[in-house]
């Protein structure tokens, strides 16, 4: 019995012992070199390794794949907006793209005349007689965005008695949030809710809105006057600033991995980068890493 005490006192201890050991990792030995620093586009660059180590991961400098982007941070947005447009009836060229940030959505054709619109038209192509829907071209209204302020997009559509008159259709419209991460449809044809407003004299024929296609043309019966109308979609709130996502690493070597000599990449753009290496060492929840940048410039 005192032998087997004895066994017990000594294993308690031992493992007393143990449990008090702080576990050491090391940091990785490890370097990285280039044969050369400038390189041109579609170029193979190889980065050679000396050292090892247990996890490896790579930052290239590209958008999403940047070191420096590793951690949630906000970014600028950019707003464009497009569609697609013709005009199946000749006639004056009478239609017109408006932006406005102070409409106040009183739907009459009198509150949208007194309200401030800024005329976009020169910023998209607009077709002659055509049979076919043409893309009118994508516009950057970014210029036009206030931060978290209401922003109405509308059509407005000036017949003149004199002039032969025009019937233009317009789909496909979409209002679009860009940032280098991705592109989110705020508006769309579908969704816009048009509010159609005529002046007094226009005939409410001259303009149909559906969830596809919106009609603008002139006056059926009346066509000794002029005419004014404005198909204006629901108001949007664009953000100027807005969260990104944390950039992430390409893993070169995991823990079970072979350690490769060398790694090789090919960039898509002209410009100078910091490719950038993570190494780590990693045991029972202790991590150590080396890091080692390289500077790159790409040619065109």
């Amino acid at each position: 019995m005192r032998h087997v005490k004895l066994i017990l006192g000594f294993s308690i201890a031992f493992l007393g012992i143990c449990s008090c050991q702080k576990i050491e990792v090391e940091a990785p030995i490890f370097n990285v070199g280039a044969k050369a620093q400038t390189w041109k586009v579609g170029d193979s660059v190889k980065f050679e390794f000396i050292g090892n180590a247990d996890v490896i991961s790579f930052y290239s400098g590209q958008q999403g794949n940047n070191y420096d982007s590793i951690h949630p941070r906000v970014g600028e947005a950019k707003y464009s907006l497009e569609f697609n447009s013709r005009m199946n009836v000749n006639g004056q060229n009478n239609l017109s793209v408006m932006v406005s940030t102070n409409y106040n959505e009183v739907k009459t054709f009198d509150a949208a005349e007194a309200s401030t619109w800024k005329d976009i038209t020169s910023r998209f192509t607009l077709p002659g007689l055509s049979t076919t829907y043409l893309h009118s071209g994508k516009a950057d209204i970014t210029d036009l965005v206030i931060d978290k302020q209401p922003l109405y997009v509308a059509f407005r559509y000036a017949g003149k008695s004199a002039q032969p008159v025009a019937t233009w259709q317009v789909n496909g419209m979409l209002l679009k949030q860009t940032t280098y991460q991705k592109d989110t449809a705020i508006l769309t044809s579908a969704l816009a809710a048009w509010s159609l407003l005529y002046s007094p004299v226009y005939e409410s024929s001259g303009m149909a809105a559906t969830t596809s296609l919106l009609t603008l043309k002139g006056n059926t019966n009346n066509k000794n006057t002029d005419v004014t109308g404005w198909a204006i979609a629901r108001v949007v709130y664009p953000i100027k600033r807005v969260a990104l996502k944390s950039d992430v690493a390409v893993g070169i070597k995991s823990y079970s991995g072979r350690m490769p000599n060398a790694y090789a990449i090919k960039y898509k753009s002209p410009g100078n980068y910091k490719a950038v290496f993570v190494a780590k060492n990693v045991h029972s929840g202790y991590i150590k890493e080396t890091k080692k940048e390289i500077e790159i410039k790409i040619a065109p």
